[in-house]
């Protein structure tokens, strides 16, 4: 029994880092188009309009509306009102990484998201937003989010030009609120017993958000105009897919056990994405490579306690 669920933790934090890396390609595509595009808010709007049409066609086509309504009404529960809401951080996550990313390299900007994960992650487990109820803060936590630190810090004064810490400092923020956003998806995935709808209503509040304000500040006419490569409007199909992932992951593990498998995945993939094709003006450093490296020692003492805690015996 031991082993087996030993065996399923694996398997949920393997498919959480797989989740971490899509986000830093996500970043990558949507900081791209932002780039063609030449408006952040008109990138994160297509972003998100292409991943609820994709979930809604899922949705519609297998039935998942009236499987959710139904399991909703047999338990006599409502999502609650912040959890309806946490898609509005979906699109400030999306609009802060279109313009970021471009500006401070896909990796630094991961690793001022893992920062504010890390946060968030504590905080959540600590007020017991998520399905798996409340969570201790421990000492080998608090260390993790110290080492988080140092590693945002250290990844700002090895930038290879400006650090942009107002940037850096909206990705924490950002970080923050997709800790809450992974909790309210666990939440509606458990009340509705479908990933997909809790992903769907997601995305459908932020697209609702982001379209308001794209429109509000392009009059939807982008300054470098709607040409750029194929490759760069797909950002969408993969944040859709990570959602449902994340929701099904967030209600069968908890929050701080995905959130650390997604946080390394992000930091690896930014990395590597940096690596291979790195920001104009800004190569890797050392620093870089240490802050992610950081970043992933921040992971792993997270991981431990939280693993301890698991382990622990419920007082009585």
């Amino acid at each position: 029994m031991v082993a087996h669920g030993s065996r399923s933790m694996v398997i949920g934090l393997v498919a959480a880092f797989a989740a971490g890396v899509g986000f830093a390609v996500q970043i990558f595509i949507n900081g791209r188009l932002a780039t063609h595009l030449g408006s952040a808010e008109m990138a994160a709007s297509v972003n998100n309009i292409v991943g609820l049409c994709m979930l809604a066609a899922v949705a519609l086509g297998t039935g998942v509306p009236r499987r959710a309504l139904r399991a909703a009404r047999e338990r006599r529960e409502r999502p609650r009102v912040w959890q309806l809401l946490v898609g509005l951080n979906g699109a400030f996550f999306v609009v802060v990484t279109a313009e970021g990313a471009p500006q401070v390299g896909v990796a630094l900007l991961s690793v001022a998201l893992v920062v504010g994960q890390v946060w968030g992650a504590l905080g959540v487990d600590r007020v017991g937003l998520a399905p798996g109820g409340r969570r201790p803060v421990t000492p080998a936590r608090l260390i993790a989010v110290g080492l988080a630190l140092v590693a945002v810090v250290l990844g700002a004064l090895g930038s290879g030009g400006e650090a942009k810490l107002g940037l850096l400092a909206l990705a924490v923020v950002a970080g923050v609120g997709i800790a809450v956003q992974q909790a309210g998806l666990g939440q509606m995935t458990r009340i509705t017993g479908e990933p997909i709808a809790a992903s769907t209503i997601n995305f459908i509040v932020g697209t609702a958000a982001l379209v308001a304000v794209a429109l509000a500040m392009t009059g939807g006419r982008p300054d470098g105009g709607w040409s750029a490569p194929p490759e760069d409007w797909v950002g969408g199909l993969l944040g859709a897919t990570i959602a449902v992932a994340l929701s099904k992951l967030v209600s069968l593990f908890g929050v701080l056990p995905v959130a650390l498998g997604v946080v390394a995945g992000q930091a690896a993939g930014g990395l590597l994405i940096d690596v291979v094709e790195p920001t104009h003006g800004r190569a890797v450093t050392v620093q870089t490579v240490l802050s992610v490296v950081l970043t992933v020692a921040a992971v792993a003492v997270a991981g431990m306690a939280g693993s301890r805690a698991r382990r622990a015996p419920e007082p009585a």
